[in-house]
């Protein structure tokens, strides 16, 4: 994890992708409540505030460069919600 803490430290803790959500918001405050704003604290970002879920899915895109691949084309998407859209609707190798 490369959040920057109050005291200026990188938190550095390894965190496996799936634990990640509970991760900032047992250690780093990203509360529960969705319309509370966060600022993104993770080393060398510049961006402004989110709200928890945007927070949490502007780290997975942007910092941890996860990425959705459509199982029959194997095209990468960002978004996993992007990535089913495609695979159902647009996929040229979609099972009918």
């Amino acid at each position: 994890c490369r959040w920057i803490l109050g005291n200026g430290m990188l938190c550095n803790e390894p965190v496996k992708g799936r634990d990640f959500s509970g991760h900032l918001r047992g250690r780093h405050g990203v509360v529960e409540a969705p319309s509370l704003q966060h600022r993104c604290r993770w080393e060398g970002c510049r961006l402004q505030e989110f709200n928890r879920d945007c927070l949490i899915r502007h780290i997975r895109e942007q910092h941890l460069l996860w990425r959705w691949p459509c199982p029959y084309c194997h095209q990468l998407f960002t978004r996993k919600s992007t990535m089913l859209d495609h695979r159902d609707k647009l996929c040229p190798y979609r099972r009918v």
